[in-house]
This record gives structure tokens, sequence and C-alpha cells, in this order.
């Protein structure tokens, strides 16, 4: 849809209202989660204060879906002598 992140980001500049308050899910591999930050580091480092908040935000939804990444699931909680039979 979009060629370009600039394009992107015009379409959503220009039809904010419709995209407030909607919630996006995506995909992303660890690196790409890390990359994401990196990102997010330069930009903060770039704008100053006025990016921070923001920034802050995401890096914070960036870090508790890789904590629930990577927290066991329940088939890895179970008990050795639970199946003993």
């Amino acid at each position: 849809m979009f060629d370009t992140l600039i394009n992107m980001i015009e379409y959503i500049k220009k039809h904010k209202e419709g995209f407030m308050n909607k919630v996006v899910t995506i995909q992303m591999t660890i690196e790409e989660v890390q990359a994401l930050a990196q990102l997010l580091d330069v930009a903060v480092k770039a704008s100053g204060l006025q990016g921070a908040k923001p920034a802050l935000a995401i890096l914070a939804k960036l870090e508790a879906a890789v904590a629930a990444a990577n927290a066991p699931k329940a088939e890895d909680n179970e008990i050795e002598g639970d199946n003993n039979g």
C-alpha cells in the first residue's frame, strides 16, 4: 500500500482522526524489535526531550511484548511428577 515509510507517515498525518485510539497488531522478530529500539534511541537523541515521552511509551510496550514472548508457557511449567500414574 505504501512504497515508503514517509508516504505512510504522511497518510497517517492527513487521516489522523481515523487512526486515533485504534490498536494495531504487528509481528516482529526479536532482531526487528531491537532495531526499532535502536531507531527510537536515535530519534530521542535527535529530537531531545520532545521525543522522549512517546519513545518511552513505545519502548515500554516493546519490552512487555518481548517479556511475554519469552515467558514460559503453561505446558513448560508442568511438574514431572504430575504424570506418574
